[in-house]
């Protein structure tokens, strides 16, 4: 039985959600899901009841365990600052900010988190969402201690040090009954007689125009009747 398991646990009873419970553990729901059944079939028991996935409640076996489990993790924090010269009620936690593009695929993200923090359970992650530039600037800035940001927005600095995290491809979002929704790859040259939906330039300028560009060298211009801040509009 895993001690973040136990964690895990708690915090999914205290949201009454995995979807929250992932959230703020900064971990895939599937993984987060996964703990939770492991540590059902070693206790043999059912700790919660899903009939609602949205909104999940404790069966009675599973209020009998997190009392149990909170007098537990309050025992072992007890145990883990009794020699501390600052007392065990210190509040210095370390705290990691990061700065993602909107819409960005967290999963992976979560995964390397959880790993961290295994070896580093007192780092706290704070996650916000931003545009390239406002990525950029947060870094530059020291809003943020690292960012997931296109690579064409980091600037050249010799202060920062920058790793490929994955290759990314310019993706477009259509209607599943669209003529080139069976498509596996979109050309340029496919979206000639379409009108588009393209993000503010003021927001992403280097993939604005490297749109716009390439449907110039595709021999038409881009027809566009909405402009949108992020991806989520």
């Amino acid at each position: 039985m895993k001690l973040s398991t136990l964690r895990y646990f708690v915090e999914v009873a205290t949201e009454n959600s995995f979807t929250k419970a992932s959230q703020n553990l900064f971990i895939s729901q599937p993984t987060l899901s996964r703990r939770i059944q492991e540590l059902e079939s070693e206790l043999g028991v059912t700790l919660f009841n899903r009939n609602n996935t949205n909104n999940i409640i404790l069966s009675p076996e599973g209020k009998q365990l997190l009392v149990k489990v909170r007098d537990v993790l309050d025992q072992i924090e007890s145990i883990s600052g009794m020699f501390d010269p600052e007392g065990p009620n210190k509040n210095n936690k370390a705290s990691i900010k990061i700065g993602c593009l909107t819409n960005f695929d967290f999963s992976k993200l979560y995964d390397l988190i959880e790993q961290f923090k295994t070896q580093y359970p007192n780092v706290k992650f704070i996650i916000e969402q931003g545009s390239p530039m406002e990525l950029n600037d947060g870094l530059l800035n020291r809003t943020y201690d690292l960012v997931l940001n296109l690579d064409n927005y980091i600037s050249n600095n010799d202060v920062l040090k920058t790793s490929l995290y994955k290759n990314n491809n310019l993706q477009v979002a259509i209607q599943n009954n669209h003529r080139l929704a069976s498509k596996q790859e979109i050309q340029f040259s496919d979206l000639t007689d379409e009108t588009l939906i393209l993000i503010e330039r003021n927001k992403s300028p280097l993939v604005f125009d490297y749109v716009i560009n390439q449907c110039l060298k595709h021999g038409f211009h881009a027809k566009a009747n909405y402009y949108v801040k992020n991806l989520d509009e």
